[in-house]
Protein backbone atom coordinates (compact mmCIF):
# COMPACT_ATOMS: atom_id res chain seq x y z
CA UNK A 1 0.00 0.00 0.00
CA UNK A 2 1.00 3.61 -0.52
CA UNK A 3 1.70 4.30 3.18
CA UNK A 4 4.61 1.83 3.15
CA UNK A 5 6.26 4.05 0.57
CA UNK A 6 5.82 7.08 2.80
CA UNK A 7 7.27 5.24 5.79
CA UNK A 8 10.23 4.08 3.69
CA UNK A 9 10.77 7.58 2.28
CA UNK A 10 10.58 9.16 5.74
CA UNK A 11 13.23 6.73 7.04
CA UNK A 12 15.52 7.47 4.10
CA UNK A 13 15.05 11.23 4.57
CA UNK A 14 16.00 10.91 8.24
CA UNK A 15 19.14 8.94 7.35
CA UNK A 16 20.09 11.46 4.68
CA UNK A 17 19.59 14.51 6.90
CA UNK A 18 21.07 13.11 10.13
CA UNK A 19 23.87 10.90 8.86
CA UNK A 20 24.77 11.40 5.19
CA UNK A 21 24.50 15.19 5.09
CA UNK A 22 26.50 15.58 8.32
CA UNK A 23 29.27 13.14 7.33
CA UNK A 24 29.42 14.23 3.67
CA UNK A 25 30.83 10.99 2.28
CA UNK A 26 32.14 10.87 -1.28
CA UNK A 27 29.37 8.40 -2.15
CA UNK A 28 26.20 7.15 -0.54
CA UNK A 29 23.30 4.98 -1.51
CA UNK A 30 20.26 3.02 -0.50
CA UNK A 31 20.20 -0.76 -0.76
CA UNK A 32 17.02 -2.70 0.00
CA UNK A 33 16.85 -4.97 3.04
CA UNK A 34 16.48 -8.08 0.87
CA UNK A 35 19.31 -7.41 -1.58
CA UNK A 36 22.43 -9.58 -1.36
CA UNK A 37 25.72 -9.38 -3.28
CA UNK A 38 26.35 -12.69 -5.06
CA UNK A 39 29.66 -11.71 -6.69
CA UNK A 40 32.47 -9.37 -5.67
CA UNK A 41 31.12 -5.89 -6.22
CA UNK A 42 32.25 -2.28 -6.01
CA UNK A 43 28.97 -0.34 -5.91
CA UNK A 44 30.60 3.01 -6.60
CA UNK A 45 32.55 2.04 -9.76
CA UNK A 46 29.71 3.46 -11.86
CA UNK A 47 29.88 6.78 -10.01
CA UNK A 48 33.32 7.44 -11.45
CA UNK A 49 31.57 7.99 -14.80
CA UNK A 50 28.28 9.59 -13.76
CA UNK A 51 26.75 11.24 -10.67
CA UNK A 52 23.99 8.67 -9.99
CA UNK A 53 23.45 4.97 -10.62
CA UNK A 54 20.78 2.40 -9.86
CA UNK A 55 17.60 0.79 -11.10
CA UNK A 56 15.57 3.22 -13.16
CA UNK A 57 11.80 3.46 -12.69
CA UNK A 58 9.92 5.16 -15.50
CA UNK A 59 6.38 6.55 -15.28
CA UNK A 60 5.33 8.40 -18.41
CA UNK A 61 7.75 11.28 -18.90
CA UNK A 62 8.95 11.00 -15.29
CA UNK A 63 11.76 8.78 -14.07
CA UNK A 64 13.66 8.18 -10.86
CA UNK A 65 15.88 5.58 -9.23
CA UNK A 66 14.30 2.78 -7.22
CA UNK A 67 14.96 3.53 -3.55
CA UNK A 68 16.06 -0.09 -3.03
CA UNK A 69 19.13 0.35 -5.23
CA UNK A 70 20.23 3.92 -5.81
CA UNK A 71 23.73 5.38 -5.55
CA UNK A 72 24.82 9.02 -5.54
CA UNK A 73 27.98 11.10 -5.58
CA UNK A 74 27.62 13.43 -2.63
CA UNK A 75 29.26 16.37 -4.43
CA UNK A 76 26.48 16.15 -7.03
CA UNK A 77 23.60 16.32 -4.53
CA UNK A 78 25.26 18.47 -1.84
CA UNK A 79 23.26 21.62 -2.63
CA UNK A 80 20.09 19.95 -3.85
CA UNK A 81 16.88 19.35 -1.91
CA UNK A 82 16.90 15.60 -1.31
CA UNK A 83 13.49 14.05 -0.65
CA UNK A 84 12.86 10.31 -0.78
CA UNK A 85 9.09 10.61 -0.27
CA UNK A 86 6.75 9.49 -3.04
CA UNK A 87 5.07 12.19 -5.09
CA UNK A 88 2.34 12.58 -7.66
CA UNK A 89 3.10 15.12 -10.36
CA UNK A 90 -0.10 15.57 -12.34
CA UNK A 91 -1.77 12.13 -12.16
CA UNK A 92 1.31 9.88 -12.19
CA UNK A 93 2.43 8.25 -8.93
CA UNK A 94 6.18 8.13 -8.33
CA UNK A 95 7.05 5.69 -5.53
CA UNK A 96 9.68 6.06 -2.79
CA UNK A 97 12.41 8.38 -4.03
CA UNK A 98 10.15 9.93 -6.65
CA UNK A 99 10.19 13.38 -5.04
CA UNK A 100 13.83 13.62 -6.09
CA UNK A 101 12.42 14.06 -9.60
CA UNK A 102 12.21 17.80 -9.00
CA UNK A 103 15.73 18.46 -7.71
CA UNK A 104 17.76 15.68 -9.38
CA UNK A 105 16.24 13.59 -12.13
CA UNK A 106 14.40 16.30 -14.07
CA UNK A 107 17.74 18.04 -14.58
CA UNK A 108 19.59 15.00 -15.95
CA UNK A 109 19.52 13.73 -19.51
CA UNK A 110 18.83 10.06 -18.79
CA UNK A 111 19.88 9.01 -22.30
CA UNK A 112 23.45 9.96 -21.43
CA UNK A 113 23.44 7.68 -18.37
CA UNK A 114 23.77 3.98 -17.79
CA UNK A 115 21.58 2.20 -15.28
CA UNK A 116 21.66 -1.16 -13.55
CA UNK A 117 20.25 -4.11 -15.46
CA UNK A 118 17.50 -6.22 -14.00
CA UNK A 119 16.16 -9.67 -14.78
CA UNK A 120 13.63 -11.75 -12.89
CA UNK A 121 13.55 -15.49 -12.34
CA UNK A 122 10.57 -17.49 -11.07
CA UNK A 123 11.80 -19.81 -8.34
CA UNK A 124 8.53 -21.23 -7.00
CA UNK A 125 5.33 -21.63 -8.97
CA UNK A 126 2.20 -22.99 -7.38
CA UNK A 127 -1.45 -23.36 -8.28
CA UNK A 128 -3.62 -20.97 -6.31
CA UNK A 129 -7.16 -22.17 -6.97
CA UNK A 130 -9.46 -19.63 -8.58
CA UNK A 131 -6.75 -16.95 -8.54
CA UNK A 132 -4.55 -18.88 -10.97
CA UNK A 133 -0.83 -19.23 -10.36
CA UNK A 134 1.32 -17.48 -7.79
CA UNK A 135 4.85 -16.88 -9.01
CA UNK A 136 7.45 -16.33 -6.34
CA UNK A 137 10.47 -14.78 -7.94
CA UNK A 138 13.86 -13.24 -7.38
CA UNK A 139 15.52 -10.45 -9.31
CA UNK A 140 19.13 -10.16 -10.39
CA UNK A 141 20.61 -6.64 -10.56
CA UNK A 142 23.65 -6.35 -12.83
CA UNK A 143 23.99 -10.14 -12.35
CA UNK A 144 25.85 -9.14 -9.18
CA UNK A 145 23.06 -8.64 -6.65
CA UNK A 146 20.20 -10.97 -5.72
CA UNK A 147 16.98 -9.21 -4.76
CA UNK A 148 14.80 -11.73 -2.95
CA UNK A 149 11.77 -9.53 -3.62
CA UNK A 150 9.01 -9.29 -1.06
CA UNK A 151 10.94 -10.36 2.05
CA UNK A 152 8.62 -8.19 4.15
CA UNK A 153 5.71 -10.32 2.85
CA UNK A 154 3.65 -7.31 1.83
CA UNK A 155 1.88 -9.65 -0.64
CA UNK A 156 0.65 -11.90 2.20
CA UNK A 157 2.11 -15.14 0.80
CA UNK A 158 1.10 -18.28 2.70
CA UNK A 159 3.71 -19.59 5.19
CA UNK A 160 4.32 -22.84 3.26
CA UNK A 161 5.02 -20.84 0.08
CA UNK A 162 7.37 -18.53 1.96
CA UNK A 163 9.23 -21.58 3.22
CA UNK A 164 9.54 -22.96 -0.32
CA UNK A 165 10.78 -19.58 -1.57
CA UNK A 166 13.32 -19.27 1.25
CA UNK A 167 14.63 -22.78 0.52
CA UNK A 168 15.04 -21.86 -3.14
CA UNK A 169 16.81 -18.59 -2.21
CA UNK A 170 19.25 -20.42 0.07
CA UNK A 171 20.11 -22.76 -2.79
CA UNK A 172 20.86 -19.78 -5.03
CA UNK A 173 22.95 -18.04 -2.37
CA UNK A 174 24.94 -21.20 -1.55
CA UNK A 175 25.91 -21.52 -5.24
CA UNK A 176 27.55 -18.09 -5.06
CA UNK A 177 29.25 -18.31 -1.65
Amino acid sequence: MWWWSYSHGTALNWIYRHIVKKRQPCYFGCIDHDLFPIKPVCPVEHLARQPIYGIIEERGRYWYLWAGFCLFRFDFVRNKKIDFLPTKPKTIYLDTGGSNWYSIYSKINKTSMSFASSRCQTIVEKENGKNGRINLWVEYLDDTWLHTAGASNYAKIAPEQIERKEDAIWKILKKHW
